[in-house]
């Protein structure tokens, strides 16, 4: 106890843009009236929540490409869950 830890990473931090083997590309970002997501896997279920934990928006389709309206909603920090039965993702989008 009292002795100082220190640590130090090398190379990327995170995770992949990947879910199997699909990469996901989240765009614009930051952005302000809408979100498009590409390359999804199919039979993914997407749910976007604002930065206190509320669910705004929810979608499960087959769909490789969505696009979410955002115009109304307040700028700040969202997260954008991405569910597939192999993998989980978390994206982080910023509207301005």
């Amino acid at each position: 106890i009292g002795d100082e830890y220190t640590t130090t990473c090398s190379g990327p931090v995170g995770l992949p843009n990947k879910v199997g083997t699909n990469s996901i590309r989240l765009f614009p970002n930051p952005g302000s009236m809408q979100i498009a997501l590409s390359g999804l896997p199919a039979d993914a279920s997407i749910e976007v929540y604002d930065g206190v934990g509320r669910s705004l928006y929810t979608h499960h389709g087959d769909e490789d490409h969505i696009t979410i309206r955002t115009g109304d909603w307040p700028r700040g920090t969202y997260f954008i869950s991405i569910n597939h039965p192999k993998e989980k993702r978390m994206l982080k989008w910023i509207k301005v």
